[in-house]
């Protein structure tokens, strides 16, 4: 996608809007805080998602196990961004610009977090959100 917007180094790779995609935009906060707020979570969540991860661990020959273990995965990665997305709206859904999207965060086949190939995913939403502003 040939883009205007200006590249804001980050954990995933991801341009603004991207990250606030995915973490949502606060309605008290202005654009900047919104991304200095989608890349501290990015960082956080770089940080932590093997912790995250661990409790549910792959068997590479079992495929039906590791099917669960990816959703698994999936689940706990939504359930830590519902937590955050609680924490920092005091669960109040109107306290929202744009609400958090957990459905962008892609765990792939080997249970990783696919930092690579939903990238044009979030450049689809990225320019949907676009045509809106």
């Amino acid at each position: 996608m040939a883009s205007r917007m200006t590249r804001v180094p980050i954990a995933t790779g991801c341009r603004p809007p991207g990250p606030v995609a995915i973490f949502g935009f606060l309605a008290r906060d202005n654009a900047r805080q919104a991304i200095v707020r989608a890349e501290r979570l990015n960082a956080e969540l770089s940080k932590y998602v093997d912790r995250l991860f661990a409790a549910f661990p792959l068997d590479e020959e079992n495929k039906a196990q590791r099917a669960r273990a990816v959703d698994q995965r999936k689940r706990a990665l939504a359930e830590w961004l519902d937590a955050q997305t609680a924490r920092d709206s005091n669960g109040d859904e109107i306290a929202w610009r744009l609400m958090p999207c957990a459905a962008l965060m892609l765990v792939n086949g080997a249970g990783e977090l696919d930092q690579k190939h939903d990238q044009d995913l979030r450049d689809t939403c990225v320019m949907l959100l676009a045509a809106t502003c």
